[in-house]
């Protein structure tokens, strides 16, 4: 199950961050909201990976699975 996508045609190689994330959520978010918005950001871009789960984010950014909800939330 994909968490995050976007479609196949998007530029692989970079990660495009809205300016809006940056000044009005950013200061409000804790260290571990950022990392997680980030890699799922990540994710969504990529193509070639065949792991882009949930479980894929919890075990490279060591949480659990509650701590990733509770950061997707925020």
């Amino acid at each position: 199950m994909s968490l995050c996508s976007f479609s196949k045609d998007y530029e692989q190689s970079t990660v495009q961050l809205d300016k809006n994330f940056i000044l009005n959520y950013m200061n409000d978010c804790s260290e571990q909201e950022i990392k997680v918005y980030l890699l799922g950001l990540s994710m969504s871009t990529e193509t070639l990976s065949p792991d882009n789960s949930p479980s894929y984010m919890c075990d490279f950014l060591g949480l659990t699975e509650d701590e990733l909800n509770t950061a997707f939330k925020g």
